[in-house]
């Protein structure tokens, strides 16, 4: 095939695998969950809070706020059924929620409810019943694994992109939450996130063509990265945090060659995190103090992060195309 009908095929592939995606009920449960956390976010409003004028806090009415725990404002969950009462700016109970939904509703629970509804799309596709069709098609084995790939990165980013355009929206308009467009960075973010780990489940589904096999290979493969990369930085950080004591040079070696070779899932997170720049950012990730010192010891890499996660979906979907061409139907 000459370059204009792989692209052609690639794209009809990507379309087909898509529209598989829009008519199965995981379109409708993932909408689901991200309505409910977009009516959650209209649900939220923040009465009051105090004046940052320097280091000192401020009511209203100009009246210094000594105590932390003088009560300034009210933030209001679920249309007031849960009052929550605060003594700072009202800009940083929304950077909490919108901390709390990046971090750990989208970048923790989001991409493991991801990987779990998508991860029988692949495989139920490379069953022979399913396969005769495709491969009785004149594309090769490896465009159609790339196009299968591409479309659930597609439905994905459509949901990446309704859960955090959709929660923006409707905090903004609440509250302020109009000035963080930043947090739209995390769209991006987590479609890169999705996908290094949905790369290994690829790799799983053209060994196997088992769907459960797929969903706890993939599951088990983000919880041993996360470990991985907790542990580089407890390993660069230890000296610091343990004055007068030093991990063997051999270990530290380890924790770094695992950590530039595998996925990094918690760092994905961070870079969110960070991006945002808020003052309520010590309530995610990167409150940590392995993660705190990293930081401050500038031994974090944003773009090496992003760079070393694209090279692993990479290598994942050769191999996974090297085994799919050996594969008997």
């Amino acid at each position: 095939m000459d370059a204009p009908a792989v692209l052609y095929a690639l794209r009809w592939l990507i379309h087909d695998t898509f529209r598989q995606t829009l008519t199965s009920r995981v379109f409708w449960i993932l909408l689901g969950l991200s309505g409910l956390c977009i009516v959650f976010c209209l649900g939220v409003s923040v009465e009051g809070g105090a004046v940052r004028e320097g280091k000192e806090f401020f009511t209203p009415e100009g009246n210094v706020l000594a105590a932390p725990n003088v009560e300034s404002g009210r933030m209001n969950l679920l249309f007031g059924l849960f009052p929550v009462s605060f003594s700072r700016t009202p800009d940083e109970p929304v950077q909490l929620v919108l901390i709390y939904f990046a971090s750990w509703v989208a970048g923790l629970a989001g991409i493991l409810v991801a990987l779990v509804f998508t991860a029988g799309f692949v495989p139920e596709s490379l069953q022979p019943s399913a396969a005769a069709v495709l491969l009785a098609k004149p594309a090769p084995r490896w465009l159609i694994l790339a196009g299968k790939f591409l479309g659930v990165v597609a439905f994905v980013t459509l949901h990446a992109t309704i859960f955090f355009v959709g929660t923006w929206l409707a905090l903004g308009l609440r509250t302020e939450a109009w000035k963080h467009a930043e947090y739209l960075l995390g769209i991006p973010l987590a479609v890169l996130h999705f996908t290094t780990v949905f790369s290994f489940s690829i790799l799983i589904a053209t060994l196997t063509r088992n769907t459960t096999a797929c969903v706890v290979s993939s599951v088990l493969f983000w919880v041993v990265c996360g470990l991985i990369n907790m542990g580089r930085h407890f390993a660069v950080s230890y000296s610091v945090l343990n004055p007068g004591q030093e991990l063997p040079g051999f270990t530290v070696f380890l924790a770094e060659l695992g950590y530039w070779l595998m996925p990094k899932p918690i760092d994905l997170i961070m870079l969110l995190e960070q991006s945002l720049r808020f003052d309520a950012v010590k309530q995610g990730f990167s409150d940590t103090e392995p993660i705190k010192t990293v930081l401050a010891q500038e031994m974090f890499h944003p773009l090496g992060v992003l760079l070393t996660s694209c090279v692993f979906p990479v290598f994942a979907l050769w191999a996974s195309a090297s085994q799919l061409a050996k594969t008997d139907y």
